[in-house]
């Protein structure tokens, strides 16, 4: 994860070119030949989306997709894929298991898919291993539909209680206090917003709020969508980015019947949701930036239930 906050002069190219080989140095292949390819399952590290180099390189070899060495959302759907046909947990979370299972190694026998965003048996980490400490592990309910409409919610829902942004944490080395969560901010805003203004990025680290609901987010801009948008682009639906076009709450994606995957949208503070389960009238939103006191508070990734009739509108994430 960078920090925008570490001055750096070399360019976007600079830096791809140091992943993938300039002339008289080592390419990314080579460098899987030494330094991955056939290595324990457990010796690798564990991969997700904004992971970079040389085992990723090898693990879109393995999964048969572009090897770039960048895992993004098109890794991130084939790896949910390959642990849905294999009985593993499909987070989209590459560990010791999933390894296992693509090096051929004795894995669980294929068999029902686990639904996105369960734990199974034998799963590749235990939920503690997902959280930073002292933070809660994210509530699991199964998603009712599978493909890309379950990887939208599996990965909004991974990320319930990981970020408080109205909450200071820890000061780091400049003394300033950190917004509780920034690192996953900056994940969520690299994806749904990756143009997001230099001049105020540093805000997504450091607030200067006093830890209270509604306090000033200085410089932060209202990021439910943002992050809904993130969860839509990860998962593999097919929403632009947040900048504009075909964004989530495009009106050319408008839907009179929501599915798991769909962004909601209320028109009090404009505010944007992942719909994660459908049940009649009752609708599971998975919302970021929350506030009321019901759904967390304090700029929180959280869920709550909602009345069908809350809503303003629902737009279509997946065509299928």
């Amino acid at each position: 994860m960078r920090q925008y906050e570490t001055t750096s002069t070399s360019t976007p190219d600079d830096q791809r070119a140091a992943q993938l080989g300039t002339p008289g140095k080592t390419t990314l292949t080579e460098q899987i030949n030494r330094q991955g390819a056939g290595a324990p399952s457990a010796s690798r590290p564990t991969l997700r989306v904004g992971s970079t180099g040389p085992a990723v390189a090898e693990l879109q070899q393995k999964l048969g997709v572009a090897a770039d060495g960048q895992f993004g959302p098109k890794t991130r759907a084939a790896v949910i894929a390959f642990q849905q046909g294999h009985a593993l947990g499909a987070d989209g979370v590459v560990g010791p298991k999933t390894w296992t299972a693509l090096d051929g190694g004795a894995a669980p026998a294929p068999g029902p898919a686990v639904p996105a965003g369960e734990h199974a048996a034998g799963n590749d980490h235990a939920p503690a291993g997902d959280h930073a400490a002292g933070e809660p592990p994210a509530t699991q309910k199964p998603a009712t539909e599978g493909g890309a409409r379950a990887a939208i919610v599996a990965a909004a829902r991974s990320k319930i209680g990981t970020v408080f942004s109205d909450v200071a944490g820890e000061a780091d080395a400049t003394g300033d206090k950190t917004r509780m969560g920034w690192q996953t901010l900056t994940e969520i805003f690299d994806v749904g917003y990756p143009s997001f203004p230099r001049n105020i990025i540093k805000y997504i680290k450091h607030g200067k709020n006093n830890g209270k609901p509604g306090s000033s987010s200085n410089g932060l801009v209202s990021w439910c969508g943002i992050f809904a948008t993130w969860a839509v682009i990860t998962g593999g639906g097919t929403c632009g980015t947040w900048e504009g076009g075909s964004r989530c709450s495009s009106m050319s994606k408008i839907t009179r019947d929501p599915r798991p995957g769909d962004v909601g949208y209320f028109t009090a503070n404009a505010h944007h949701c992942i719909i994660a389960s459908v049940n009649g009238d009752q609708i599971e939103t998975i919302d970021g930036n929350s506030y009321d006191g019901s759904s967390g508070g304090n700029g929180a990734i959280t869920s709550r239930t909602r009345s069908r009739h809350d809503f303003a509108a629902f737009f279509k994430q997946v065509d299928d």
